[in-house]
């Protein structure tokens, strides 16, 4: 055989394997692909540490001390502030010492009735701990680990807390946001009991693009065309006191 010949079987032969390769290789990576764009979020797949935690004491709406003595802040909602506990309530509110928030009591009820003394498992978000060195977490009563068993969904729906948005974006905004809503329409808790103006929490608290917090209460002049974002750090509120608690300012007349 001369050399000719055995160059044109030696070619043969490569293109041969690399046609075997390209069919076997290349299905499998475009699947790959595939998965991955048709499903994102298993890239970003969020978990707890495993762990099963007992509720030893309630703080207020949307913060509880577990069995190991970890404090834990509910992720995405804020309950209404209170003063019953001095001391922890400077040092994880930032308070002033000025009362209670309308509805501040109930909602610790409504957290105790939910968590104390059962179990509960974490569930972790982008930002882990707050400014306070209180973990952030979503918690949810074990072995409830859905929308039915998140405490912070919960306290949202029962009209206990308000929807609070995060700098950093975090899972179940749409979520939270829809039963903040929900409540507000049917007056559920703080939304039917508190302070109303023409029968509803209707006093809009609005972020402007400094940053700088004004409520509007209707017939204010910018009343009408104030948006309430709630993705954006608006707010709804029942009566003056609770939007000046929150750091609002009375917008112009």
């Amino acid at each position: 055989m001369d050399l000719r010949k055995i160059l044109l079987i030696s070619l043969a032969i490569i293109l041969i394997l690399g046609v075997l390769v390209i069919f076997k290789v290349l299905p499998t990576q475009l699947l790959r692909h595939e998965q991955t764009q048709t499903n994102p979020s298993s890239l970003n797949t969020l978990t707890g540490d495993g762990k099963t935690y007992s509720v030893k004491k309630v703080i207020d709406g949307d913060t509880i001390i577990l069995s190991d003595g970890t404090h834990v802040r509910y992720l995405g909602i804020n309950a209404p502030e209170m003063t019953h506990d001095q001391e922890l309530s400077v040092k994880n509110k930032g308070l002033s010492g000025d009362g209670d928030e309308c509805y501040g009591q109930e909602a610790k009820k409504i957290n105790e009735d939910l968590v104390l003394g059962k179990n509960v498992r974490l569930e972790f978000d982008a930002n882990k701990f707050d400014r306070y060195g209180r973990t952030l977490a979503w918690v949810y009563l074990d072995p409830f680990l859905n929308s039915d068993g998140m405490i912070n969904l919960r306290m949202v729906r029962q009209g206990a807390a308000f929807y609070y948005p995060s700098p950093i974006p975090v899972n179940y905004t749409a979520e939270l946001i829809s039963a903040q809503e929900q409540a507000r329409l049917a007056r559920t808790g703080l939304w039917g009991k508190c302070g109303k103006i023409n029968g509803e929490c209707s006093i809009k608290g609005n972020l402007d693009r400094n940053d700088k917090r004004y409520y509007h209460r209707p017939g204010f002049k910018y009343y009408e065309a104030t948006v309430v974002n709630l993705n954006h750090g608006d707010r709804w509120f029942c009566s003056e006191e609770d939007a000046q608690k929150a750091g609002f300012k009375r917008a112009i007349e």
